[in-house]
């Protein structure tokens, strides 16, 4: 019976472990995801940034349009 129940908590090891690998698998999918949209934005936020200051500029954007008829 000894044996038994040491081979029970054995597999109960062995199943919270393959469990926690699971998670940590699923949460490193996650992080790589984050890490995408992270980048996604970045670059959609230098975009921008960057547009904004050709129309800011002397003879940017901005000024060009109200001299055009």
């Amino acid at each position: 019976m000894a044996a038994g129940f040491a081979l029970s908590a054995e597999r109960r090891r062995a199943d919270a472990l393959a469990k926690a690998r699971r998670r940590i698998v699923e949460l490193e999918r996650k992080i790589g995801q984050q890490q995408v949209e992270l980048d996604f934005f970045q670059e959609a936020l230098r975009h921008v940034r960057g547009n904004q200051q050709q129309k800011d500029a002397p003879g940017g954007a901005a000024s060009s349009r109200s001299f055009k008829k």
